[in-house]
C-alpha cells in the first residue's frame, strides 16, 4: 500500500478501527492525570498502534500468513508447542 496505491475495503476498516483504539488510547492517557500508571500504559499502547498502522500503510503485512505456515510448521518437526 504505497502512496496512491488503492486499499480494499476490508484494509480501510482494519486501518479505521485501529485509529479509533489509538485515539482511545490517547483520550485515557489525557484524562488519567490521578492514577500515571493508566496514563503511561495508554500512552505505550498508542505508540505501538502508531507503528502497527505505520508498518499496514507500508504493507509489511504482507506475506505474513505464508511466514507463519512456515514457522508452524518448522516448530512441529521439532516437536516444539506454539
Amino acid at each position: 500500500m504505497t502512496s496512491g496505491e488503492p486499499i480494499s475495503e476490508e484494509m480501510a476498516d482494519v486501518l479505521a478501527y485501529l485509529e479509533r483504539r489509538r485515539e482511545a488510547c490517547a483520550t485515557v492517557a489525557d484524562n488519567s492525570p490521578d492514577n500515571p500508571d493508566a496514563a503511561v500504559g495508554a500512552g505505550a499502547m498508542r505508540r505501538q498502534l502508531d507503528v502497527l498502522i505505520d508498518d499496514f500503510r507500508a504493507g509489511l503485512h504482507r506475506g505474513e500468513a505464508a511466514v507463519r505456515v512456515q514457522l508452524l510448521a518448522m516448530r512441529d518437526e521439532r516437536g516444539e508447542e506454539s
